[in-house]
């Protein structure tokens, strides 16, 4: 036992992977459309969930959003948080650079969504602006980059 409690023992511990909090978050229902907006112009809008298929809370879940050229080079890029939902009354009539301020802020109030439950959804809407040719246009994408629990 002496033995055993006083020689240092060779072990092999694992790493420990660094998660960024988005292996178990899924995007569901994407959809992209056009709005015409008061002062903007025509905008490019794209709205989903998140699912937190996580056993635990999560919050500030942070997306990426791309739309594409028809060669596949990306036209615009987006980074924004779900939770900050945008409706259609506010993506017609408020100007470009207070809708994305409101989408790339954290959300901070319950209404907002700040905590989502394991297995509960939240919503999310990005719109991109200053297009360029619509006849370029192709495409767009979503990804999750980051959550952290709540």
């Amino acid at each position: 036992i002496a033995l055993w409690l006083y020689v240092p023992w060779p072990f092999k511990t694992k790493p420990v992977e660094k998660s960024t909090g988005i292996e178990q978050l899924h995007l569901v229902e994407t959809r992209g459309y056009f709005v015409e907006n008061q002062k903007a112009g025509q905008l490019f809008v794209i709205q989903g969930r998140v699912r937190n298929e996580f056993s635990k809370p999560r919050r500030w879940i942070h997306l990426r959003a791309k739309i594409y050229t028809s060669d596949g080079q990306t036209a615009r890029q987006l980074d924004f948080y779900a939770g900050n939902i945008l409706s259609n009354q506010q993506l017609q009539s408020m100007t470009l650079d207070k809708l994305l301020a409101f989408v790339q802020s954290q959300p901070a109030s319950k209404d907002q969504a700040q905590v989502i439950g394991s297995r509960q959804e939240v919503s999310f809407t990005v719109p991109f602006g200053e297009l360029p040719e619509l006849t370029q246009l192709s495409d767009y994408s979503v990804e999750i980059l980051a959550s952290q629990p709540a």
